[in-house]
C-alpha cells in the first residue's frame, strides 16, 4: 500500500508538471498576435488531497502469468462450497473472490490434490487464472500455502 499511495504522489506530481508545462507552451491569444496586449496567467488550485489507503495485508501479492493469467496470494476470510467461491480477507487489487470451474485444481501444502471443504478461514493462498469481473479471479489452480 506504501508503495500505491507513493504511486499516486507521484503520477499526481507529473500531472500538474504536465498541465503547467502545457499552459505554457500554449498558442499566444489572437489579441497578442494583433498587437495587443494581454496576460495570459496559468493557475492551477490544488484544494486537497486525500489518500486513504485499505488495510495492508502484508501476505498480498498479485504476478502476470501469461496471457492475461494472473497469480494471486492472499489469505482466506471464507469458503463457500455450495457457490465454489473462495472469499479473500483482503482484496488484491481489487480482486476479493476466486471462483472455480470444474477443471480447478486445489493443491495442499504437500502439493496433494485436496477438495474446496478442506481450505480453511486463514489459510495462506495462491490462486493462478484469469479475471473474470473486477472482482473476481477464476482460478485454474489454487495452491495452500505454507
Amino acid at each position: 500500500m506504501r508503495n500505491q499511495a507513493m504511486h499516486t504522489k507521484i503520477g499526481f506530481v507529473l500531472l500538474l508538471l504536465a498541465l503547467t508545462a502545457a499552459c505554457q507552451r500554449a498558442e499566444p491569444a489572437p489579441a497578442q498576435q494583433a498587437g495587443l496586449r494581454a496576460t495570459i496567467s496559468p493557475v492551477i488550485t490544488v484544494t486537497s488531497m486525500r489518500l486513504t489507503p485499505s488495510p495492508p495485508d502484508t501476505t498480498a501479492t498479485v504476478a502476470t502469468v501469461n496471457k492475461g493469467a494472473i497469480a494471486i496470494i492472499g489469505t482466506v476470510q471464507d469458503v463457500m462450497i455450495s457457490a465454489q467461491v473462495i472469499v479473500l480477507k483482503t482484496p488484491i487489487q481489487g480482486i476479493q473472490y476466486v471462483a472455480l470451474h470444474a477443471g480447478t485444481v486445489i493443491r495442499s501444502r504437500e502439493g496433494q490434490p485436496i477438495d474446496l471443504q478442506d481450505l480453511q478461514p486463514g489459510d495462506r493462498i495462491q490462486a493462478i487464472g484469469q479475471p473474470s469481473s473486477a472482482d473476481t479471479l477464476l482460478a485454474d489452480e489454487v495452491h495452500i500455502l505454507p
